[in-house]
C-alpha cells in the first residue's frame, strides 16, 4: 500500500484573521502536507518574524518574486495586491492558489468557487488560475445553521431559507480546504 501524496504548501500573510483560521482547519482536518512555508511581504531581515504551525515556532520569510516556486499550494491572506501579484504568478511557477481575502472577486477569469456547491467549475479552467473564497458572517461552529424557513406566497413551490455560519471557518477556511481537497484531487470531508 502506497502512501498518500503529501503536498508543498504556502501561507502569504500569516498575521491576518483568514490565514490564523486556515492554519487552524489544515492542522484539524489532517491535510497532508509535506510541510508550509510562511510568507509576509513585510519581512525584510531573515529570522526577524515567527508564527506558529501546531506546537511548532516557523520563520516568517520575505516575500521574493520566486519564493512560492516548487509549491504545490499557496493560500493567499496577505493584502489584496501581494495576493494579485502571487496569484498571478501560480501559473509560471506551477502552482495553485486559493484566495482567502477576496482580492480576485471582481476579476472575471477567476470563478467564485465554494466547495461542495459549484466545484465543478475547477475542471472548466486553467488549474493555474487562482480561486476565490466567499464568506458568510455569523460566530460559532463548523457547521451552517438554518435559522428559518419559510413558504414563499408568490411561488407555491418555493421557500426563503436564512442561513448563517462563522465566516472564518466555514466561510473561508473550511470552505478553502474543500477547494484545496479538489484542486489536489484528495477524497475526505470538506
Amino acid at each position: 500500500m502506497t502512501a498518500p501524496k503529501k503536498f508543498r504548501l504556502a501561507l502569504v500573510g500569516p498575521d491576518s484573521l483568514q490565514a490564523q483560521e486556515i492554519k487552524r482547519v489544515l492542522l484539524a482536518q489532517h491535510f497532508p502536507a509535506a510541510g508550509i512555508e510562511f510568507y509576509d511581504p513585510d519581512v525584510t531581515e531573515e529570522y526577524s518574524k515567527l508564527t506558529e504551525f501546531g506546537d511548532e515556532p516557523k520563520v516568517i520569510r520575505g516575500l521574493a518574486g520566486d519564493s512560492l516556486e516548487g509549491k504545490d499550494l499557496v493560500f493567499l491572506a496577505a493584502d489584496r495586491e501581494t495576493d494579485r501579484k502571487c496569484g498571478q504568478l501560480a501559473a509560471k511557477l506551477d502552482f495553485k492558489a486559493i484566495d482567502l481575502i477576496e482580492a480576485f472577486n471582481e476579476a472575471p477569469d477567476v470563478p467564485l468557487v465554494v466547495a461542495g456547491v459549484n466545484d465543478d467549475l475547477l475542471k472548466q479552467r486553467a488549474s493555474e488560475e487562482p480561486c476565490s473564497v466567499s464568506c458568510i458572517s455569523v460566530t460559532g461552529q463548523d457547521e451552517v445553521s438554518i435559522g428559518q424557513i419559510k413558504k414563499e406566497e408568490s411561488f407555491p413551490r418555493s421557500f426563503w431559507l436564512w442561513s448563517v455560519a462563522d465566516n472564518l471557518t466555514h466561510g473561508s477556511a473550511l470552505n478553502a480546504l474543500g477547494i484545496a481537497r479538489r484542486l489536489l484531487r484528495l477524497g475526505g470531508a470538506s
